[in-house]
């Protein structure tokens, strides 16, 4: 198996190469920010999914951008808010 890091902001290497990683970060009322993973990727990466637990209907968090070592995201929320993300690379 691969190396893993099993912790609130964590990731695990699969045999075949890739990598699966989780880190929550707080969103600051409606701004764009750049979040980095928790190791860099080596190569690339594949995909990044954000998620937050926002009150209200009208707030969001959206990847704009990823490279090797985080993403940049867009918010619209009122408050500080948490948001999760899983990142996958190679």
């Amino acid at each position: 198996m691969g190396t893993a890091t099993l912790a609130v902001n964590g990731f695990t290497w699969i045999p075949n190469g890739l990598i699966l990683q989780w880190f929550t970060a707080t969103a600051v009322n409606s701004t764009s920010h750049f979040w980095a993973y928790p190791t860099a990727m080596p190569t690339g990466t594949y995909s990044v999914v954000g998620t937050g637990n926002f009150a209200g209907s009208n707030n969001y968090i959206a990847i704009t951008t990823s490279n090797t070592t985080g993403c940049n995201a867009a918010s619209a929320c009122t408050l500080n808010e948490s948001v999760s993300f899983i990142a996958i690379g190679h």
